[in-house]
């Protein structure tokens, strides 16, 4: 009796891994479902993201595509400030933590419409609750936080000859900057005269 009934329980187990794996092999040969999400970043394609830093921009120039970052490094008594000369990927994308206000014909400022806000809204996991900027919007001082990538398709560096060599750095660049903490962009007027 106890025989018959494990070879009725095997024979079903056997008979429903057959079904199981019949409707796996028929989901299978089904075309993929149409996606419905964003397109993929270009800018992941392009570069391996290497670090995120945050800082202070200290100085910028546009026109050369650089900047310099200072930021700290190190904890209680071995902190220290450093700066980080920085170079900026043709398509390095600015991002704003708070929406920007537009300014009309008579220069006051106004808001944006909802539907203006969600054409500049990013919509990737990364950049979820930023709107996207422009290089005009970055200045000295501001607070920012940097991503750094190497370019994919980099050739590899070959290692030094000489045994006590250190072999060559990979350059890397800006691929996209976060500003976290803007102060307003100075102004001619706003300098202190003596």
């Amino acid at each position: 009796m106890r025989m018959t009934i494990r070879w009725a329980a095997l024979a079903l187990l056997i008979s429903l891994f057959a079904i199981v794996s019949a409707s796996a092999q028929k989901a299978d040969d089904k075309p993929p479902a149409p996606s419905t999400s964003p397109p993929a970043n270009k800018d992941a394609k392009k570069y391996n993201e290497v670090a995120q830093l945050p800082g202070k921009l200290v100085k910028l120039n546009p026109s050369s595509q650089e900047a310099v970052l200072e930021y700290h490094s190190g904890l209680g008594r071995y902190a220290k400030t450093q700066h980080m000369d920085l170079t900026f990927a043709d398509d390095m994308k600015v991002w704003l933590t708070k929406p920007p206000e537009k300014i009309d014909e008579n220069g006051n400022a106004k808001k944006m419409s909802p539907a203006e806000l969600e054409k500049i809204k990013g919509h990737t996991r990364e950049t979820k609750g930023l709107y996207q900027g422009e290089m005009a919007d970055l200045h000295e001082g501001q607070m920012v936080k940097v991503v750094l990538g190497k370019p994919k398709d980099a050739p590899k560096k070959p290692a030094p000859r000489e045994k006590g060599a250190a072999p060559e750095k990979e350059f890397i660049y800006v691929t996209q900057i976060v500003i976290t903490v803007d102060e307003q962009a100075p102004t001619k007027t706003d300098k202190k005269k003596p």
